[in-house]
């Protein structure tokens, strides 16, 4: 037989730590590349001020999706969960580079959706994105208000949203929906309200999110789930 002892063992790595964090999303800064912030299942909301060389752990929880601000990085924008009252996750701002945050989520209705986005595009001022439920929002003071995009939800939650990082003109924004089924699969926001653009992609399956070309706001790329 084989005593208790005989069981233990040593585990180590060449840098001696095994990694856990899985991120969601995560964000670089425009203006200071060192800000570097994301949302990982539950190891909540990390991120480094330095390029890499110390990280901090800020908020506990499920990160969701994090945008850092192109104009300035002192600010940092995140959602977080899981969490009771009219949110399951919430929407936050940091305005000292993630190391504090307030909950900003004023004209957000009430969801239990889990892993929501946060997205800004690089005009000045900046606007940021976000989703919840059926509805994209939007916001032009930082997240103190939101409004929404859609004024009547989406057949279905948003899975994805993504926007287009291009500085001439309004940013495009694409909602992808949790759907498999035709005509409900992918909205595009441009120049005023969202218009359904799945035609041409692979049918019976999901858009999983969409990639924008970082100059040309005409050309994206979808990438498909299932």
């Amino acid at each position: 037989g084989r005593s208790a002892s005989d069981a233990l063992e040593l585990y180590t790595t060449g840098i001696n730590y095994f990694p856990i964090t899985q991120y969601v999303n995560f964000d670089i800064g425009v203006s200071n590349r060192g800000v570097i912030y994301g949302g990982s299942q539950d190891n909540g909301i990390t991120g480094t001020t330095d390029g890499g060389l110390t990280w901090n752990f800020t908020m506990g929880g499920d990160g969701g999706g994090v945008a850092v601000d192109p104009i300035s990085a002192l600010y940092v924008y995140c959602t977080r969960g899981v969490l009771s009252g009219n949110w399951s996750f919430k929407r936050y701002r940091s305005t000292d580079k993630g190391f504090t945050w307030t909950a900003v989520d004023n004209g957000v209705d009430p969801s239990d959706q889990w892993y929501t986005k946060m997205r800004s595009d690089r005009t000045n001022p900046v606007r940021l994105y976000t989703n919840s439920g059926p509805y994209v929002y939007s916001s032009s003071d930082r997240g103190d208000n939101w409004i929404k995009l859609n004024n009547t939800g989406f057949p279905v939650e948003i899975s994805s949203l993504d926007v287009s990082k291009n500085t001439g003109g309004g940013a495009v924004v694409y909602a992808s929906l949790n759907s498999t089924t035709g005509g409900q699969r992918l909205r595009v926001y441009d120049g005023g309200s969202f218009i359904e653009r799945s035609t041409g992609l692979p049918s019976n399956i999901r858009v999983r999110c969409v990639a924008t070309h970082i100059n040309n706001s005409n050309t994206a790329y979808a990438v498909m789930n299932g």
